[in-house]
């Protein structure tokens, strides 16, 4: 499991580490650490429920709670990437939210490719030798099976 820090300074979540590290179909893979400012223009945060809101590359919406820690210096966040994060491959529109009952602070939407899943093909060529190996095994498993008859007749 990697683990990968985030700072937010201002509204400004810069997601460059995360580039190529999101893989297609991969579950709890990734867990990343966002620090949070405690202070944000003199309202104090510590007491925010934290949402990170996303929209795939099929435009479906969804949010997740963010786990909460509050440090001396900051606010630590706890983004486990599930698989509702990497169900599709593209790119992963996020947004972490500061949010109560009366208050909403939003940082700037960033972009997350969420690179797609390597998959094992094997190329036409191959494919023929293996089915070219495939007949001789048939063949030498038929003249297994004929000796087989001889000997018991």
């Amino acid at each position: 499991m990697e683990n990968v820090n985030i700072i937010i300074v201002g509204k400004n979540f810069e997601v460059q580490n995360l580039q190529g590290l999101i893989i297609r179909n991969e579950e709890n893979a990734n867990t990343i650490k966002i620090q949070f400012p405690k202070i944000y223009e003199g309202e104090d945060l510590t007491a925010k429920m934290f949402i990170l809101k996303c929209t795939n590359a099929n435009g479906v919406y969804f949010e997740t709670l963010l786990g909460k820690q509050v440090k001396a210096e900051y606010i630590e966040l706890t983004w486990a990437v599930t698989a509702e994060f990497t169900t599709v491959s593209g790119t992963l529109k996020i947004a972490i939210f500061a949010e109560s009952a009366n208050y909403s602070l939003g940082t700037k939407m960033s972009k997350v490719i969420v690179e797609e899943s390597p998959q094992i093909t094997i190329p036409i060529d191959d494919l023929t030798v293996l089915e070219s190996y495939l007949s001789e095994i048939r063949f030498s498993a038929d003249e297994v099976e004929r000796d087989r008859v001889e000997a018991l007749d």
